[in-house]
């Protein structure tokens, strides 16, 4: 299949650190967007040990793309959980992640967070993953309160995530999977733009450009017109005929 990618980053206007992270490989293929949490420096880090995770099960791991993308969480998570009990500072530090890559006919979406991945096709924008997030004080979802955590970069809370990779469960990955049409368009990106900008505003930027990153760039552009109140992280592919 032949592929178009980009992904960019942007600080945003209130964080003076980012812990966003995200991988673009055309050639496996796969692409990744995480977004670190528990402090600046626990939470990049978090983020870039699930992207380094994923690089060495993909490259070393022979099995098939849904197995090696489980794999890929299931390696952050013991990989992340490692780092957190021999460092101090470290301890509940955790990261959401979508991880998408492709069969020969299908496109596997995995998905842990709040991070989101859509497909963009035929001029109708849908959402792939749900979000492992509840409103503060909901009793509808049991919470472990030491795997929770608030995604609000201030102390005025909002919604709690409770799923995190470096806190997983037995099977608590979400995989999606359909088939791929030429000229889909997948968006992979992290609440620092889905907080802020709904998704007919995502949509209309798809519509009024056709370079990919020119479409990213409208993007972040319009979440820091918002505000730009977190990190911005997205990852664009595009199926070529």
């Amino acid at each position: 299949m032949n592929l178009e990618a980009i992904g960019k980053t942007d600080l945003g206007r209130m964080r003076h650190d980012n812990e966003d992270d995200f991988l673009v490989r055309k050639d496996v293929p796969y692409f990744v967007v995480a977004d670190g949490m528990g402090g600046a420096v626990a939470g990049e880090l978090a983020s870039h040990i699930f992207i380094k995770s994923s690089e060495a099960v993909f490259e070393k791991l022979e099995a098939s793309q849904e197995q090696k993308l489980i794999q890929s969480f299931v390696s952050a998570n013991r990989n992340i959980n490692d780092y957190s009990r021999i460092n101090r500072g470290a301890q509940g530090m955790g990261c959401t992640a979508d991880l998408l890559t492709f069969s020969e006919h299908h496109y596997i979406v995995g998905h842990i967070g709040d991070s989101r991945t859509y497909l963009i096709r035929n001029n109708t924008i849908r959402q792939l993953t749900s979000d492992h997030t509840c409103e503060p004080g909901s009793t509808e979802i049991n919470i472990d309160l030491d795997s929770a955590f608030t995604n609000s970069p201030t102390k005025e809370s909002k919604n709690i995530i409770y799923r995190a990779v470096g806190h997983m469960k037995d099977r608590e990955v979400d995989v999606v999977s359909d088939r791929w049409k030429p000229n889909d368009i997948f968006l992979i990106c992290s609440d620092g733009l889905t907080d802020l900008i709904d998704d007919q505003i995502i949509l209309d930027s798809f519509n009024k450009f056709d370079v990919l990153s020119e479409i990213a760039d409208s993007l972040i552009f319009k979440a820091k017109r918002k505000g730009g109140k977190d990190n911005i992280t997205v990852v664009l592919i595009k199926i070529m005929e």
